[in-house]
């Protein structure tokens, strides 16, 4: 069950079985506001991705994985096996705040799409900065393991606007 705690929001995930009965649940725990925004079925494996805003915890499958902080908004992604074991996790940190928006399946591992906002250095890729403080799209991959592929961001120029993105769909061919 998730832990009764009236300090912050707390990001789940639940696996509920046809008759409505809780089989597993997994909790993101912090001080801060954690959340989770988008999940993806592999397989048996279940990807979930989301945030957390100050030094916490992962909760899943009766283990506690500790999520240290650097400030803002940390991407995490995570998958989980069929009974909501921790299989692989990455927390993708910076100063400023880094928020997915949505995740999908790509071969043996993932896609996440969301915003970013100042300097953010992922898997040695350096992703600028937008000007003026607003936000920019990022596109990262990670493997089956949770380690990054690849990571692009694409900054925004205008100080009239930030961009967020909203989506992501991986065509049958990967792409």
């Amino acid at each position: 069950g998730l832990s009764a705690t009236n300090d912050s929001d707390h990001g789940f995930v639940a696996r509920v079985a046809p008759d409505g009965t809780c089989r597993w649940s997994v909790e993101l725990k912090s001080p801060g506001l954690d959340e989770v925004v988008d999940l993806a079925w592999q397989g048996s494996d279940v990807w979930m991705t989301g945030w957390v805003a100050a030094a916490g915890s992962l909760v899943a499958g009766g283990d506690t994985t500790a999520l240290p902080h650097e400030g803002g908004d940390e991407l995490l992604v995570a998958r989980l096996t069929a009974n909501g074991d921790l299989a692989a996790m990455s927390l993708l940190a910076a100063a400023g705040d880094q928020r997915p928006a949505e995740l999908a399946a790509q071969g043996d591992g993932v896609v996440v799409v969301g915003s970013y906002f100042g300097p953010w250095t992922v898997a040695g890729e350096n992703l600028d900065p937008s000007v003026a403080d607003r936000s920019a799209p990022f596109v990262i991959a990670l493997d089956a393991a949770a380690e990054v592929r690849w990571a692009r961001g694409y900054p925004v120029t205008s100080s009239l606007s930030g961009h967020h993105a909203d989506g992501i769909a991986v065509a049958a061919d990967g792409e």
